[in-house]
């Protein structure tokens, strides 16, 4: 199966110009180098119930008013 893909990438790279396989190179490369990132959930339970309650709901009534309004003439 990988041998099926990796042949039909070259047949369609092969046919394109030099200047678009470079970018494709490119991007096949990063994505070779692009790995877990972030912390695990483990490491940041010890967070967990550090944020005071009043603030919590003083950040749902922000998202709830704010966030969830869509302004047709913002753009």
């Amino acid at each position: 199966m990988t041998n099926l893909v990796v042949n039909q990438v070259v047949e369609k790279m092969n046919k394109m110009p030099l200047k678009l396989q470079r970018r494709v190179l490119n991007y096949v490369e990063t994505l070779g180098k692009s790995g877990k990132r972030g912390v695990s959930g483990k490491k940041l339970l010890k967070f967990s119930g550090s944020i005071p309650a009043d603030d919590l709901d003083a950040m749902k009534k922000a998202i709830d008013e704010d966030c969830e309004q869509v302004n047709p003439n913002e753009w």
